[in-house]
């Protein structure tokens, strides 16, 4: 299975750097940044929606997204919940959810419960969704 992430990501290390350097720059991809403090908490929303639409730590979660920032809080998203990004340029059979824009969407597998990040609906529950500290129980 092709992984999105190859390096081990610690969700403490993150919330311990947001923390401790909360406007330090955590991430940035095509000139847009991100502090290590929203970068947290924006993990911890897209990791709430994601466990919300059925993903359960361990399976796997299909990743069809170009480099970007939502690419990097989809990584930190996962790792906080004990997920595992594939690329849809593999086979993946056991995803039952994945994550994609608008853009990638066509062609992508019909039987995938996809969170178009780019949707209205998507940003408006993205906005109401705790920030707070993800377990996988969330």
């Amino acid at each position: 299975m092709n992984t999105i992430a190859s390096i081990a990501l610690r969700p403490q290390d993150l919330a311990e750097l947001a923390d401790v350097d909360p406007n330090g720059v955590a991430a940035s991809a095509a000139g847009d940044e991100l502090t290590n403090f929203d970068l947290d908490r924006w993990s911890n929303r897209l990791a709430r929606i994601i466990l919300d639409l059925g993903a359960r730590e361990g399976s796997a979660v299909a990743i069809a997204l170009d480099p970007s920032i939502e690419k990097i809080v989809v990584a930190w998203a996962l790792a906080k919940t004990g997920l595992l990004g594939v690329s849809t340029d593999v086979e993946v059979p056991k995803a039952k959810v994945g994550i994609t824009t608008r853009n990638n969407r066509d062609g992508l597998s019909e039987s995938i419960t996809w969170l178009i990040l780019d949707e209205p609906a998507t940003m408006r529950l993205y906005m109401t969704v705790d920030d707070g500290p993800v377990t996988v129980a969330a």
